[in-house]
């Protein structure tokens, strides 16, 4: 669980794919790392990052009301309900 004032994985996530735009999630990974906001314990990071984007296809960004979409094989992008997802 995240220190109270310290973003989440997710939150890191969907800000960094509405900044950016369609992502690998490995990219997305070393990206988040990088922000220096979000710390793991596993070396494995980018595979629980790519679960954890699986999972939450479809689900919106509270503060954009886009949501996650894979647009590619292992890419993640936040769209608007209009725009094109890959399932």
């Amino acid at each position: 669980m995240a220190a109270p004032n310290r973003p989440t994985a997710w939150s890191e996530a969907r800000r960094i794919l509405t900044e950016r735009g369609p992502t690998h999630y490995r990219d997305l990974a070393v990206a988040i790392l990088d922000a220096g906001n979000v710390t793991t314990k596993g070396k494995t990071f980018p595979q629980t990052l790519s679960a954890m984007l699986a999972r939450k296809q479809g689900e919106a960004d509270p503060a954009t009301a886009r949501h996650l979409a894979r647009v590619a094989p292992g890419v993640y992008a936040m769209t608007a309900d209009n725009e094109q997802e890959d399932r």
